[in-house]
């Protein structure tokens, strides 16, 4: 019986790292990781969109160029509203190029 390991990799890590709670009104800054697992470099768009009690305070939509196994972090301005509850923060990231395709 022979055996083999195969190493799956997704192109692109994304990681936020967030405080485990905000009081309503309080403004902080997220970090967003990114990290290019490609070997080529990407430009990407980061599309945000929050729900409940959570806005971002600057534009939506951001831009990041990495270059082969690079990493970047992008600020992310938010500010919690006034009330009790959850708030949500979606990432989307497209404009991904993997082995010559989008």
């Amino acid at each position: 019986m022979a055996e083999n390991k195969i190493i799956v990799a997704v192109p692109i890590v994304v990681e936020m790292s967030t405080p485990r709670f905000l009081a309503g009104g309080d403004e902080t800054v997220l970090a967003l990781d990114l990290t290019n697992m490609t070997k080529q470099k990407q430009k990407l768009i980061v599309h945000l969109k929050t729900e409940g009690y959570i806005v971002v305070t600057s534009a939506r939509d951001q831009s990041a160029i990495l270059a082969p196994n690079e990493r970047k972090t992008l600020k992310i301005p938010v500010k919690a509203r006034i009330g009790m509850g959850d708030g949500i923060i979606k990432v989307d990231v497209s404009e991904l190029v993997f082995e010559g395709k989008n």
